[in-house]
């Protein structure tokens, strides 16, 4: 019998993005839950960026063009590095950058000093997007849970935008190039990101 007074086991789990960008956090969750499964999804990062630029400026939080905000962001991490993306903006609901937070390698290395790779999924938001059924079974399949049938998928949340026409794109493309090549050869895994 568990801890919890049930006698089946279950499995408890938690959606919540900003805990990859602090080591503080990943230290704690390790120390709690040493054998945790994680499961990150990502995107392409430009999109990703734009997309979090448009939610922010749809919310009120930012009253900046993303050229500005990318612009602000490059020049603070030439200065300081990626730890100090977590005080760049002052905005009390404004959990992430629009350039930082993309680097995704950055934050999985340093996850990856506390957590094993097979501890570790990884899984593309373009690729959920496509084909939902199939993630879905891998991420049961991660979780030991066996296979659920005839689920439906939907859509929430939808951004309307133009992802084609995103500022500064051939920039963000550069930057972005060796750190995607690093999370790549870091976890075995490819993208067909621009």
């Amino acid at each position: 019998m568990s801890q919890l007074g049930l006698r089946t086991p279950f499995l408890l789990g938690d959606g919540t993005p900003d805990y990859i960008f602090r080591e503080a956090s990943i230290k704690a969750i390790k120390n709690h839950m040493p054998d945790a499964k994680i499961i990150i999804l990502v995107r392409d990062p430009i999109k990703r960026s734009f997309s979090y630029f448009q939610h922010e400026t749809r919310a009120g939080r930012i009253n900046k063009t993303f050229d500005e905000l990318v612009d602000y962001e490059y020049k603070q991490f030439r200065k300081k590095g990626i730890l100090f993306h977590e005080d760049l903006y002052e905005h009390p609901q404004l959990k992430d950058t629009f350039l930082l937070g993309s680097l995704y390698s950055e934050y999985i290395e340093t996850l990856l000093n506390y957590y094993s790779k097979k501890q570790v999924l990884l899984v593309s938001s373009e690729k959920l997007f496509s084909e939902p059924e199939m993630v879905f079974s891998e991420i049961l399949d991660f979780i030991n849970i066996t296979p659920y049938k005839n689920i439906t998928f939907k859509t929430f949340n939808s951004g309307n935008y133009n992802i084609n026409k995103i500022p500064r794109s051939e920039f963000l493309s550069e930057f972005y190039a060796p750190y995607n090549t690093k999370l790549e050869n870091m976890l075995n895994v490819k993208f067909n990101w621009k």
